[in-house]
């Protein structure tokens, strides 16, 4: 793709080494690449759907909230994240990456997973349904 002519020497350098827009023009900014928590590829993922108690939307919320900040900390977790439903606001799910079954098997034996089964009878109505997946292909 041709680069755009620039009027002064000034301006040339100011745009020197940013990223080319379909046209020729360039970014005003620099772009920064996507961030990714990690590049590893999952080999485990767990989908698990909750459903808060009336009222403990916010409570069950603020727990797996502080869930995912420990589980983070795992050295075989590579993501860990509480989405909520735009449909039902008392219906969650956390998607879960994990290095292999074992990096999954040392997070199901943790204290903080531990005292998150000790917390949930509190905050849902329903029993958490956990599925667990691996790559296709």
């Amino acid at each position: 793709m041709p680069m755009m002519e620039w009027k002064s020497w000034d301006r040339r350098q100011e745009f020197a080494g940013r990223p080319i827009l379909p046209g020729g023009a360039r970014h005003c900014r620099t772009v920064a690449p996507p961030i990714r928590r990690k590049t590893m590829k999952p080999q485990v993922t767990i989908i698990a759907t909750l459903y808060a108690r009336a009222g403990q939307e916010a409570a069950l919320a603020a727990r797996m909230h502080q869930m995912s900040v420990e589980s983070r900390k795992e050295a075989g977790c590579i993501l860990y994240e509480l989405q909520r439903s735009n449909d039902d606001p008392r219906e969650f799910i956390m998607v879960e990456y994990w290095r292999d079954a074992e990096a999954v098997a040392l997070h199901d034996a943790s204290a903080h997973m531990a005292a998150l089964v000790a917390d949930l009878p509190a905050l849902v109505d329903r029993p958490v349904a956990v599925r667990k997946y691996t790559p296709a292909g």
